[in-house]
Protein backbone atom coordinates (compact mmCIF):
# COMPACT_ATOMS: atom_id res chain seq x y z
CA UNK A 1 0.00 0.00 0.00
CA UNK A 2 2.87 2.46 0.87
CA UNK A 3 4.73 1.63 -2.65
CA UNK A 4 1.15 2.34 -4.41
CA UNK A 5 1.16 5.91 -2.42
CA UNK A 6 4.47 6.71 -3.01
CA UNK A 7 4.48 5.80 -6.56
CA UNK A 8 1.11 8.45 -7.13
CA UNK A 9 2.68 10.87 -5.43
CA UNK A 10 5.94 10.57 -7.72
CA UNK A 11 3.41 10.39 -10.77
CA UNK A 12 2.25 13.74 -9.08
CA UNK A 13 5.66 15.36 -9.12
CA UNK A 14 6.70 13.89 -12.64
CA UNK A 15 3.21 15.07 -14.63
CA UNK A 16 4.10 17.80 -16.81
CA UNK A 17 1.50 20.23 -18.55
CA UNK A 18 1.96 20.09 -21.85
CA UNK A 19 2.24 22.82 -24.79
CA UNK A 20 -1.46 22.38 -25.57
CA UNK A 21 -2.85 21.93 -22.14
CA UNK A 22 -2.71 18.17 -22.16
CA UNK A 23 -1.46 16.92 -18.62
CA UNK A 24 1.27 14.42 -19.17
CA UNK A 25 3.16 11.81 -17.46
CA UNK A 26 6.87 9.95 -18.25
CA UNK A 27 5.91 7.15 -20.57
CA UNK A 28 7.58 4.59 -17.69
CA UNK A 29 4.43 4.89 -15.59
CA UNK A 30 2.07 4.31 -18.56
CA UNK A 31 0.11 1.06 -17.66
CA UNK A 32 1.49 1.68 -13.83
CA UNK A 33 -0.98 -0.95 -12.66
CA UNK A 34 0.08 -3.91 -15.11
CA UNK A 35 3.76 -2.54 -15.18
CA UNK A 36 3.98 -3.22 -10.97
CA UNK A 37 1.97 -6.79 -11.65
CA UNK A 38 4.48 -7.59 -14.19
CA UNK A 39 7.09 -6.94 -11.67
CA UNK A 40 5.62 -8.50 -9.03
CA UNK A 41 4.88 -11.80 -11.49
CA UNK A 42 9.19 -11.28 -12.71
CA UNK A 43 9.93 -11.54 -9.02
CA UNK A 44 8.26 -14.55 -7.61
CA UNK A 45 9.45 -16.38 -10.55
CA UNK A 46 12.99 -15.17 -9.96
CA UNK A 47 11.94 -16.63 -6.24
CA UNK A 48 11.24 -19.74 -7.64
CA UNK A 49 14.36 -20.26 -9.27
CA UNK A 50 16.49 -19.19 -6.99
CA UNK A 51 14.45 -21.37 -4.10
CA UNK A 52 15.35 -24.26 -6.69
CA UNK A 53 18.55 -23.91 -7.12
CA UNK A 54 19.35 -23.68 -3.77
CA UNK A 55 17.09 -26.66 -3.52
CA UNK A 56 18.69 -28.79 -6.04
CA UNK A 57 22.43 -27.10 -5.45
CA UNK A 58 25.57 -30.09 -4.98
CA UNK A 59 26.74 -30.20 -1.92
CA UNK A 60 30.53 -29.77 -1.64
CA UNK A 61 32.57 -29.98 1.49
CA UNK A 62 36.18 -27.55 1.50
CA UNK A 63 37.38 -29.34 4.40
CA UNK A 64 40.78 -29.04 6.48
CA UNK A 65 42.16 -31.36 9.06
CA UNK A 66 44.74 -30.55 11.91
CA UNK A 67 46.24 -33.29 14.10
CA UNK A 68 48.34 -33.11 17.09
CA UNK A 69 49.18 -36.08 19.53
CA UNK A 70 47.66 -35.41 22.84
CA UNK A 71 50.94 -34.57 24.96
CA UNK A 72 50.51 -37.67 27.58
CA UNK A 73 50.29 -39.94 24.88
CA UNK A 74 53.18 -38.08 23.07
CA UNK A 75 55.44 -38.07 26.51
CA UNK A 76 54.66 -42.24 26.76
CA UNK A 77 55.98 -43.23 23.10
CA UNK A 78 52.68 -43.50 21.78
CA UNK A 79 52.33 -42.34 18.34
CA UNK A 80 48.64 -40.12 16.66
CA UNK A 81 46.47 -43.54 15.70
CA UNK A 82 44.19 -41.22 14.29
CA UNK A 83 43.18 -40.65 10.79
CA UNK A 84 41.02 -37.97 8.95
CA UNK A 85 39.58 -37.70 5.65
CA UNK A 86 39.09 -34.61 3.40
CA UNK A 87 37.19 -34.72 0.09
CA UNK A 88 34.87 -32.80 -1.84
CA UNK A 89 31.94 -35.10 -1.09
CA UNK A 90 33.62 -36.90 1.77
CA UNK A 91 34.58 -36.23 5.61
CA UNK A 92 35.95 -38.91 7.41
CA UNK A 93 37.41 -39.23 11.35
CA UNK A 94 38.64 -42.52 12.39
CA UNK A 95 39.88 -42.93 16.15
CA UNK A 96 42.62 -45.37 16.26
CA UNK A 97 43.47 -47.46 19.49
CA UNK A 98 47.02 -46.21 20.09
CA UNK A 99 47.47 -48.63 23.40
CA UNK A 100 47.84 -51.79 21.02
CA UNK A 101 51.04 -50.49 20.00
CA UNK A 102 51.67 -53.02 23.33
CA UNK A 103 50.79 -55.90 21.44
CA UNK A 104 53.11 -54.76 18.40
CA UNK A 105 50.31 -53.95 16.19
CA UNK A 106 50.30 -50.50 14.18
CA UNK A 107 47.50 -48.46 15.67
CA UNK A 108 47.33 -46.27 12.54
CA UNK A 109 47.10 -48.76 10.05
CA UNK A 110 43.55 -49.68 10.46
CA UNK A 111 42.12 -46.44 10.74
CA UNK A 112 44.06 -44.85 7.39
CA UNK A 113 43.03 -47.93 5.58
CA UNK A 114 39.74 -47.66 6.41
CA UNK A 115 39.13 -43.67 5.33
CA UNK A 116 41.56 -44.95 1.99
CA UNK A 117 38.58 -47.46 1.15
CA UNK A 118 35.58 -45.06 2.37
CA UNK A 119 36.98 -42.58 -0.12
CA UNK A 120 37.44 -45.03 -2.71
CA UNK A 121 33.89 -46.04 -2.53
CA UNK A 122 32.19 -42.88 -1.74
CA UNK A 123 33.65 -41.89 -4.51
CA UNK A 124 32.74 -43.99 -6.96
CA UNK A 125 29.29 -43.96 -5.37
CA UNK A 126 29.16 -40.77 -5.22
CA UNK A 127 30.00 -39.16 -8.07
CA UNK A 128 27.01 -39.21 -11.15
CA UNK A 129 26.93 -42.24 -13.94
CA UNK A 130 29.16 -44.66 -12.09
CA UNK A 131 27.63 -47.94 -11.37
CA UNK A 132 27.16 -48.12 -7.83
CA UNK A 133 24.71 -46.59 -5.99
CA UNK A 134 24.38 -44.74 -2.99
CA UNK A 135 22.95 -46.21 0.13
CA UNK A 136 24.01 -43.60 3.41
CA UNK A 137 27.12 -43.61 5.56
CA UNK A 138 26.87 -47.15 7.63
CA UNK A 139 26.79 -49.32 4.48
CA UNK A 140 29.54 -47.46 3.24
CA UNK A 141 32.18 -47.46 6.26
CA UNK A 142 30.71 -51.21 6.66
CA UNK A 143 31.79 -52.19 3.04
CA UNK A 144 35.10 -50.83 3.58
CA UNK A 145 35.83 -51.94 6.84
CA UNK A 146 35.23 -55.64 5.55
CA UNK A 147 37.63 -54.91 2.14
CA UNK A 148 40.36 -53.38 4.86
Amino acid sequence: KKGRQSCKAICAVHAEMSKDGMLRSPTFFVGGELQRKNLETFQRREQQLTEAYHKNKPLCFNARAYQKTHPVKARGGHRDADATLEAPLIVGVADGVSQIEEFGIDSSELPHELLRNCEELGMSQLIPGDTAPYRGPIPLVREAFESS
